[in-house]
C-alpha cells in the first residue's frame, strides 16, 4: 500500500467509526416509560407502607395486589413493544415477577400477608423500580 492509500483507508476506518458512533444502541428516553415507571412505584409504595405496617388480608387487598400486577403488565408490553429497549423491558420483567409471587403467596396463605413479609418484599420491589428508573432515565434524551 502507498502512502495516499494508507490515508484513503485510515479516513475510510474513521468515517464507518464516526458513523457506527452516531448509530443508538439504546432507545431514546420516554416520558411515558418514566411516567409509567413513577406512576406504579408511588401507587405500590402507599400500599406497601400499609402492608407492612398490617400486613395484607381479604378481598380488597388482593383486588389491589392484582391491579398492580395487571398495571405492571400492560407497562411490560409497551416497553417490549419498542426496538433497542431490552434494558427497560428487563426491569420491567423482575418487577412483573416479584408482583407475581406476592400475589400468588398471598393467595397460597389463605388470602393474607404479614407486616414483616411485605415490608422485605417492598425492599425488593423498591430496588427493582430504582433500577428501572434511574436506567430509563440516563437514556439519551432527543
Amino acid at each position: 500500500m502507498n502512502l495516499p492509500d494508507k490515508i484513503s483507508f485510515k479516513i475510510r476506518i474513521f468515517l464507518l467509526l464516526v458513523f457506527i458512533s452516531g448509530c443508538s444502541f439504546v432507545s431514546y428516553y420516554d416520558a411515558i416509560s418514566f411516567k409509567n415507571l413513577t406512576d406504579l412505584k408511588g401507587e405500590m409504595m402507599v400500599a406497601f407502607e400499609d402492608f407492612s405496617q398490617n400486613g395484607a388480608e381479604g378481598e380488597q387487598d388482593l383486588e389491589l395486589l392484582e391491579h398492580f400486577k395487571v398495571e405492571t403488565a400492560k407497562a411490560m408490553e409497551y416497553e417490549a413493544g419498542k426496538n433497542l429497549n431490552d434494558n427497560t423491558t428487563a426491569q420491567f420483567k423482575t418487577i412483573y415477577a416479584l408482583v407475581s409471587e406476592v400475589v400468588e403467596r398471598f393467595k397460597n396463605d389463605g388470602d393474607k400477608l404479614s407486616a414483616s413479609y411485605c415490608e422485605a418484599k417492598w425492599l425488593n420491589l423498591e430496588e427493582a423500580f430504582r433500577i428501572a428508573i434511574e436506567t430509563e432515565r440516563n437514556k439519551i434524551q432527543n
